[in-house]
């Protein structure tokens, strides 16, 4: 969230075009695709680190690392287009608390 704070310019029009080109589709955007993909993977690792020291719950790791990605873009988006008075920093404590709330071990 800080990197997204510090490059405000370049997710605006990141989110801008990914948008209206279906980033996800589009030739182009592979080296974008490649490195979500790993950044997925680093998450799911870390993730499965922590369900074996137990503090996360027993569930698929991928499917957490895209849970807790999605809460991170989403909320990326929405600070983008509400011109983002705050600093999207102000969002890790409420991210951190939600998804450790949900994935947490009980």
């Amino acid at each position: 969230m800080e990197y997204f704070d510090r490059n405000r310019a370049f997710f605006q029009i990141y989110v801008r075009e990914g948008m209206n080109l279906g980033w996800s589709k589009h030739e182009r955007w592979e080296g974008i695709r490649r490195l979500y993909h790993d950044y997925l993977k680093l998450l799911g690792r870390l993730i499965r680190a922590g369900q074996r020291q137990q503090l996360f719950r027993k569930a698929d790791p991928r499917r957490l690392a895209i849970a807790l990605s999605g809460m991170m873009i989403q909320l990326t988006q929405d600070w983008l287009q509400s011109k983002g008075q705050q600093p999207l920093t102000d969002q890790a404590d409420f991210v951190f608390q939600l998804f450790m709330g949900g994935a947490e071990q009980r």
